[in-house]
């Protein structure tokens, strides 16, 4: 039986891998966010990120 990583993430952590991706894109938007401030990224609800 062969499983995608998707499966396996699941299977390991109990998350599925678009939960993990979210997660590390959300620290990255920090790091940008901490280097140019934080007016410079705008969240936008159901849509996802803007520059402004």
């Amino acid at each position: 039986m062969t499983k995608n990583a998707g499966e396996i993430y699941d299977t390991v952590w109990g998350e599925s891998i678009d939960t993990l991706f979210s997660d590390s894109l959300k620290v990255h938007i920090a790091g940008i966010r901490k280097k140019l401030g934080k007016d410079c990224i705008e969240t936008v609800v159901g849509f996802g990120y803007m520059i402004a």
